[in-house]
């Protein structure tokens, strides 16, 4: 009688437990499905209305739209075409009280398709010759929307960018590539660009065969064109030509065939099958 009355109560423990447990998974899911809808609802209620065509704070006080980048990869560097290729990733700030809907604290990161459906700045680069964004998996773009209206917006890229260099030092030169980034369409009425408290990273580790990379440097200033006055975020980077390359491949083999010809001067006059041999 013990035995049955202690399994019995065994298997009520479980039957509790397991009733416990799925309550509690219910409540989880719920939560979840809840907290679900009303990102849903909220993503809705922010589009629903919303203009695409108009920059935020139209007809008022330019938008400022802050910038930084990272370096993935200095690609290539081609002295014949006067150009240099890197791949990068960009992220832009700016602010759309549109998009506000709680504190400031509160976090939705969405899809790259999400910035179709919202205003992003026309940024392009006027240096650029060349460029694609990466796509494997998916298109290497996000979107994070604050809860006061600030967005962050980045994406992933290789870009071919006109570098003109100076070879009238070949090997012996340093040269300035830049990355030159502009609003295509805002003037400086309506979009003012700035570069972010730490503007650039990656550059550290960057490595290319030919050169170092001994420094950078950023600025701003307002271009003047046919259209209007523009602002233009510049990043230079100062690259120094390894001399260590050049040495094997161009003066050691140079000094070698030059010292190679002094060698017939040392043999005998008479000795003609050297000389051609050495010929």
């Amino acid at each position: 009688m013990t035995w049955e009355l202690y399994f019995t109560t065994l298997k009520l423990i479980i039957i509790l437990f397991l009733r416990l447990t799925m309550c509690l998974e219910s409540a989880v899911i719920s939560k979840g499905n809840d907290r679900l809808a009303n990102v849903t609802q909220t993503i809705s209620r922010l589009l629903d209305g919303y203009d695409i065509r108009l920059r935020p704070n139209f007809g008022g006080d330019p938008l400022y739209v802050g910038m930084d980048l990272t370096i993935a990869s200095f690609d290539s560097i081609s002295e014949v075409n006067m150009d240099y290729t890197i791949t990068m990733y960009l992220n832009q700030y700016w602010k759309d009280e549109r998009l506000a809907f709680s504190d400031e604290e509160e976090i939705l990161t969405l899809s790259g398709d999400f910035a179709e459906k919202i205003w992003v700045p026309d940024t392009f680069f006027a240096n650029d010759k060349n460029s694609f964004l990466h796509d494997v998996t998916e298109r290497n773009k996000l979107v994070r929307l604050n809860g006061d209206g600030s967005i962050t917006y980045g994406m992933r890229f290789t870009t071919t960018l006109a570098c003109m260099m100076d070879l009238h030092y070949y090997p012996l030169d340093s040269q300035n590539c830049t990355v030159e980034i502009e609003s295509y369409g805002y003037t400086v009425t309506d979009v003012v660009m700035y570069w972010k408290e730490w503007p650039v990273r990656g550059v550290e580790d960057a490595e290319l065969p030919q050169f170092t990379i001994i420094g950078y440097e950023t600025n701003d200033r307002i271009e003047q064109l046919a259209t209007g006055s523009y602002q233009r975020l510049s990043l230079s980077f100062k690259l120094q030509r390894n001399i260590g390359y050049f040495v094997f491949q161009t003066y050691l083999p140079s000094i070698l065939i030059v010292m190679l010809s002094w060698v017939s001067f040392w043999i005998n006059h008479e000795a003609t099958s050297a000389r051609v041999a050495l010929v």
